[in-house]
């Protein structure tokens, strides 16, 4: 059998032709090892963590970390993580925000969501959000002189029972200190997912939040 020698002509022909096929290879085995360190990396249960998901484009989320980090030392050091994610704002004109915000929701993802108050009432009549009633009522989430009107919605537990009126969110539009994050708060609400098992410490850092973020309105607009 003839062997064709190999020779730098040779291996500078094939690299010139086949150079794709080694691109090809080498982001493949990029994406595979990606999605193998993000499958078995090691992700803190959802009992010892919160996730706060705030549906506000072009938000300064190392700063909103930043801030969640001095929460999780100052109020809750019991916890492994709180992470918060900054998603696109579902203003009904661009359908990939939808997809996002409904395919988070529906995976059970998020502890804590900031919705526009169209996107909360959606879901909290639906039973996708904490009943917040009794920490009111304890004083474990104090709402000061907040309307809880917008976060008020009628939903019904059973499809034959009847249907039950209660605060499932705490408007956030006097939480003006949003804004050193470049988040607008105004027609936004703060919910407690049902799916996220963590209501007690939720409710918690939502206390928190309510009273650090409340605060007169600034002169400039996020944004501007």
């Amino acid at each position: 059998m003839t062997r064709t020698p190999l020779t730098k002509d040779r291996v500078r022909h094939h690299f010139h032709y086949g150079w794709w096929k080694y691109v090809l290879v080498s982001v493949g085995i990029l994406v595979g090892l990606n999605l193998f360190f993000t499958m078995t990396r090691y992700q803190a249960p959802k009992e010892a963590r919160i996730d706060l998901y705030l549906c506000a484009s072009g938000a300064d989320q190392e700063a909103l970390q930043a801030y969640l980090d001095k929460a999780h030392q100052e109020i809750l050091p019991e916890l492994e993580e709180i992470n918060c994610l900054v998603m696109m704002t579902n203003d009904g004109a661009d359908p990939y925000a939808v997809m996002q915000l409904s395919t988070f929701i529906m995976a059970g993802e998020g502890t804590i969501y900031m919705l526009s108050a169209e996107d909360f009432r959606n879901y909290a009549s639906q039973g996708g959000m904490v009943n917040l009633d009794p920490y009111i009522a304890s004083g474990a989430l104090n709402t000061g002189d907040i309307d809880l009107q917008k976060g008020t919605v009628t939903h019904r537990e059973e499809e034959e029972g009847p249907s039950q009126t209660h605060v499932y969110g705490i408007p956030a539009d006097g939480m003006f200190g949003l804004w050193d994050f470049n988040v607008d708060n105004r027609g936004m609400v703060f919910c407690v997912t049902v799916a996220g098992r963590n209501d007690d410490n939720a409710v918690k850092l939502l206390d928190y939040m309510i009273k650090t973020l409340t605060m007169p309105m600034p002169e400039l607009v996020p944004g501007s």
